[in-house]
């Protein structure tokens, strides 16, 4: 027993050179790579505190992003205490829908293929799997319903 107490910190000091010295060849090796492709780009979006990220095609493939359409809800008539007749609402899958730490909802757009957008929505409330919106996309637009949490981290370079 007193052997291997002798020798556990010198076993452990050559398993940690091994480890860093793999480590910084796998470095110099992607470094050296020159046809490497950044997983994503993050630009700031003009007069807004929201981030235009721009993915790879094998970072989008990655993330298993999946995306639906913003849905137009006709007005069902139905009156309000107000006496006003209740709004039309676009409804997008609840799934789309991601909440910030102070509670805002927000859900991310994407214009052109591989680019995604932040923008704020407004839940009147949720049904099943869909969520009804007073304020939001506009019907047709494009939204992530899977990837959203992962496009969240990727704009705000969590674990970077």
């Amino acid at each position: 027993m007193r052997h291997i107490a002798r020798w556990a910190p010198a076993v452990l000091a050559i398993a940690a050179l091994t480890l860093t010295s793999c480590a910084g060849a796998i470095d110099e090796a992607a470094a050296g790579d020159s046809d490497a492709v950044e997983p994503a780009t993050i630009e700031p979006v003009d007069g807004s505190q929201v981030h235009r990220i721009t993915l790879s095609e094998l970072a989008a493939e990655r993330l298993g992003i999946e995306t639906a359409q913003v849905q137009d809800v006709p007005s069902t008539g139905r009156r309000l205490a107000s006496g006003k007749v209740a709004p039309a609402h676009t409804s997008i899958p609840y799934s789309a829908v991601i909440y910030d730490a102070t509670g805002h909802a927000w859900t991310y757009t994407s214009p052109e293929r591989l680019v995604f957008q932040r923008a704020r929505v407004v839940v009147e409330r949720t049904g099943g799997t869909v969520a009804l919106l007073t304020r939001g996309p506009a019907p047709g637009t494009t939204v992530v319903t899977v990837g959203a949490p992962e496009l969240w981290g990727t704009e705000y370079e969590v674990g970077e």
